[in-house]
């Protein structure tokens, strides 16, 4: 038995000339979790330069491999969007451990000399 946890994280970037870093997080993470897990969704792009992801909750059990690679390659993308321009990233919590939904919301607009 094990402990049913779920993270799942919304980030948003503005006007965003490449996804370098972000590719090479899913592809990391298609090769470590054997291309079974599809929990990193986007770049899905809108209108006047927004571009949104998600990173959606992996179902595994908390203290498992594969939750503790999920964790590890969350808090990775968390750092990605942050560094980007405009980075905004919410997070919602839920389950046994966080019970009632937990939210969190960063946003820092990154400074130009800066990206």
């Amino acid at each position: 038995m094990g402990t049913i946890n779920h993270d799942a994280v919304l980030g948003h970037v503005w006007n965003q000339p490449d996804y370098d870093k972000i590719e090479d997080l899913r592809k990391r993470m298609t090769e470590d979790l054997h291309a079974k897990e599809k929990c990193l969704i986007g770049p899905i792009e809108v209108v006047n330069g927004d571009v949104n992801f998600a990173f959606l909750p992996d179902g595994s059990k908390e203290w498992w491999e594969t939750s503790d690679a999920h964790n590890r390659y969350r808090d990775e993308f968390i750092s990605i969007i942050e560094g980007m321009r405009y980075g905004t990233v919410i997070w919602i919590g839920w389950g046994e451990l966080d019970g009632d939904p937990k939210f969190k919301y960063t946003t820092e607009p990154v400074p130009e000399e800066d990206l």
